[in-house]
């Protein structure tokens, strides 16, 4: 089930009361404005509003009295568990039977407080609070282990298909520039053995990168030109993006030296240009550059001299969803090194 929304210092904890007293809502709504609890409460008295309530969300917690009209304490937190795991339920009465109590408590109440004993309500609310939020970041903290695991597995199966990949690659390339050698420079098949001699290569370059992936290949970055390597990667360009697409270059003139691996460099680049052009089914532009500047705040550690290059891609495509967005590699940063 999916919860509520957490509560934090910054705004008003939203509140569920199910109580048919007006008089006992307002000595609650009171005795948290004196403890620095900023509340909003919305009072429900009946099982069909109540359920009604739950069933539209956004409540931090809910108090419920254990004694009303058309539905008890331990009805109400079923209610609620029926909704969410999470939504605290603190229950308040007049008196009740201690194995009532005890029975509530396991079904899945957080709290249990007596009507002349409610001073302790502000901090019963914090503490429920407070526990939620450390129950979301566990699990958050275990979603991320489990997606690391996931991601280690896909690298050993990345690693494996890359190796046997990357076995036929040889014999392709192999033969064709065993092929090509036997061949006059002027035999009208050279020109496609050398495009499945360069296939072959690229298709090299992309398994080199499923094995970094997998762990299995080291990167070795190495000071270049990032101008000149996009400039040489110009024509792979064009060839990906067709005829029915523009393509600009928007490079600096005064060359800057960079640290990094080519290989991955190409990848993202290619990788950006392939989206770009799926964006753009109906033609368009594509616009590639490069540019020296002060690093982001949020990367400042990675960049000691404060200098980055960044590389971007923009297009006319039909853009992206917020979801995309989220995910997207907006840019590659590569630290700048003096020739």
């Amino acid at each position: 089930m999916t919860p509520g929304p957490s509560a934090d210092a910054t705004r008003r904890v939203r509140i569920l009361h199910l109580e048919d007293s007006a008089r006992d809502v307002q000595y609650v709504e009171d005795l948290l404005d004196d403890q620095g609890v900023a509340a909003d409460i919305t009072q429900v008295a009946r099982r069909a509003p109540f359920e009604a309530a739950l069933s539209a969300g956004g409540f931090d917690v809910v108090i419920c009295d254990y004694s009303l009209p058309d539905l008890d304490g331990l009805s109400a937190v079923r209610l609620v568990r029926a909704v969410s795991d999470e939504l605290p339920v603190i229950i308040v009465s007049g008196a009740i039977d201690p194995v009532a109590a005890v029975t509530c408590l396991r079904e899945g109440a957080t709290d249990l407080l007596l009507k002349d004993r409610l001073e302790r309500l502000p901090l019963a609310i914090r503490r429920a609070l407070e526990e939620r939020q450390q129950r979301q970041q566990l699990r958050d903290a275990e979603a991320r282990v489990q997606h690391s695991q996931k991601l280690e597995v896909v690298g050993r199966l990345a690693g494996g298909i890359a190796h046997d990949f990357n076995t036929l690659l040889t014999v392709i390339t192999a033969t064709s520039e065993l092929v090509l050698n036997r061949l006059a420079p002027d035999d009208p098949l050279v020109p496609d053995l050398a495009e499945i001699r360069s296939a072959g290569e690229r298709g090299a370059a992309l398994v080199a990168q499923l094995m970094a992936f997998s762990r299995q290949q080291i990167l070795r970055p190495r000071v270049l030109d990032p101008v000149a390597l996009v400039q040489s990667l110009e024509r792979s360009m064009l060839r990906l993006v067709g005829a029915h697409i523009h393509c600009e270059l928007a490079l600096p003139p005064a060359p800057t030296r960079i640290k990094v691996d080519p290989g991955q460099f190409e990848q993202v680049l290619l990788n950006l240009v392939v989206n770009a052009r799926d964006a753009m089914r109906q033609g368009g532009t594509l616009a590639v550059g490069l540019r020296e500047e002060t690093a982001p705040a949020e990367h400042a550690a990675r960049f000691p001299d404060g200098r980055c290059v960044h590389l971007w891609v923009r297009d006319t495509g039909v853009g992206m969803t917020p979801e995309v967005q989220r995910r997207a590699l907006e840019s590659a940063l590569v630290r700048p090194l003096t020739p």
